[in-house]
């Protein structure tokens, strides 16, 4: 009997420290929430078209969380990338570049690290810059005055629009002429094409020295200029 006593003292013992054991165990803690990010959405500011080799600087504007906005271009936690580095490269300032022969389209994405949620794109173009040449013919009409006709080509696969030409004789000092895009009768130089502008009326008799100068704006607002210049002889007198 006795040795019963001291199994089931033993037990209750055992039992007791289990209890107390138990008691002792943390209550468990619900998990605290990540805090929330203080930034609301990013948009990339920059051109949607850009020629080769040609550098401009692109802004994030950051809208965060109480509303306001910022515009940056570069902080600790903010990352530039490009969806094609081949055709257009952006620094981690948000500089962009595309490549000097570049031709196509690209994404430049800037994203606030580590987890890269907040983000903003833009699709960049990569277009050619007008190349424009040009030559002209010269008659003598109506007395003492010239007829020209200009003649311009471009090659590089960018259509142009002229805004200007002017014609000068003998540097200017003895006859001037302008013409803008309202009267002329054509503007639209087209890609890999020819334009014909003229009969164009100007000058004196007497003139020997021709400056002939034409710009033009291609569809994204990069300009082109032609300057060309001639010695009249005495067949076009």
């Amino acid at each position: 009997m006795r040795g019963r006593s001291v199994l089931y003292g033993s037990l209750a013992i055992a039992a007791a420290v289990l209890v107390v054991a138990c008691g002792d165990d943390p209550i468990p803690t619900k998990p605290s929430e990540p805090s929330a990010s203080p930034f609301a959405g990013i948009q990339v500011i920059g051109p949607d078209a850009l020629s080769a080799g040609e550098s401009v600087q692109f802004m994030a504007s950051i809208r965060q969380a109480d509303g306001t906005t910022k515009s940056v271009t570069s902080m600790p936690n903010l990352r530039w990338r490009s969806s094609d580095p081949s055709i257009v490269r952006v620094s981690e300032t948000g500089m962009v570049t595309p490549s000097s022969s570049a031709r196509g389209e690209a994404t430049i994405t800037a994203d606030i690290t580590p987890d890269g949620t907040i983000r903003g794109t833009r699709e960049v173009v990569i277009v050619p810059r007008p190349v424009v040449t040009g030559t002209f013919d010269v008659t003598q009409s109506e007395g003492d005055r010239y007829t020209f006709t200009v003649k311009l080509t471009e090659s590089a696969g960018a259509p142009a629009t002229v805004t200007d030409l002017w014609i000068d004789l003998d540097y200017g000092y003895s006859g001037q002429c302008n013409w803008t895009a309202g009267n002329l009768d054509q503007t639209r130089l087209p890609a890999n094409g020819t334009l014909s502008l003229g009969p164009l009326i100007c000058g004196y008799a007497g003139a020997f020295d021709v400056d002939v100068a034409i710009t033009l704006k291609d569809d994204f607002g990069h300009v082109a200029s032609v300057y060309l210049h001639r010695l009249l002889t005495g067949n076009d007198r």
